[in-house]
């Protein structure tokens, strides 16, 4: 079966399952760093591209008071089934075109400005950052760094992950290759379902375009963004981009 939506649309409830987290360590960190930049436990946090609120649910543990937004339904539905803090709550927005009552003091966005193919929409979602975040508000994302991507890429093209679901086991494997031309990771994705003694296949095409370090910093500065640092996403270490994926976090002009 071809799909012509990701997978986590049509199979949102196995989506915690394939998107490894690691949501409670990194939420720590998101902590320490909130407080190290001035900011106490009554900051206004938004997650923006939320999933299933995996990580919008352990800062809300932490005790701040958190938004999560994500344009699928699927996903939010199931986030607020599984979530329920009184200071945490749920909404279906695009990100180009987030319409609060609220100005937030930390903006979160993880695993979701890589699909953002095209400039206009790049600078879109990071314009309406910046007018939902106060002056001196962070926001704090990740991205997929092309030079690092394509190193990993030469070395591992192939991911698979089988994981046990009720009735059997759902297989993902990943393929990708490289678009060096338009600094685009292409990936085809199967999801094997085997359920009851029945199998049931899913693919799916999707592209996600990396960043570099001088489009991070160039855009982040065109829409009213300052004091910008580059973090290792898989250790916390500041100025190591050695990974293919990397924080980075910047302050909104005062």
């Amino acid at each position: 079966m071809k799909l012509k939506r990701p997978f986590y649309y049509s199979q949102a409830k196995y989506y915690d399952l394939i998107i490894p987290s690691k949501a409670k360590e990194y939420c720590a960190y998101i902590d320490e760093k909130i407080q190290s930049l001035g900011f106490n436990k009554q900051a206004k946090i938004l997650d923006a591209g939320c999933g299933t609120g995996t990580y919008s649910a352990e800062l809300a543990k932490i005790g701040y008071n958190v938004i999560g937004v994500d344009l699928s339904d699927e996903l939010i539905n199931l986030a607020i089934k599984k979530n329920s803090f009184n200071n945490l709550r749920f909404e279906i927005a695009d990100l180009k075109n987030i319409s609060s009552d609220n100005q937030f003091n930390i903006i979160l966005c993880r695993g979701v400005l890589n699909d953002i193919l095209n400039d206009e929409d790049r600078d879109m979602i990071l314009s309406n950052f910046s007018n939902n975040l106060l002056p001196g508000g962070i926001l704090i994302f990740d991205v997929r760094e092309w030079e690092n991507t394509k190193i990993k890429n030469m070395r591992n093209k192939v991911y698979e992950k089988e994981v046990k679901i009720d009735g059997g086991s759902l297989k993902f494997t990943s393929i990708s290759e490289l678009d060096n031309a338009n600094k685009i990771l292409k990936v085809k994705e199967t999801h094997l379902i085997t359920q009851n003694k029945r199998e049931e296949i899913y693919e799916y095409d999707f592209r996600m375009r990396c960043w570099t370090i001088d489009e991070i910093e160039e855009r982040l500065v065109k829409n009213n963004f300052t004091d910008i640092v580059f973090y290792n996403d898989y250790s916390f270490s500041k100025d190591d981009i050695t990974n293919d994926k990397i924080t980075v976090v910047a302050r909104k002009r005062i």
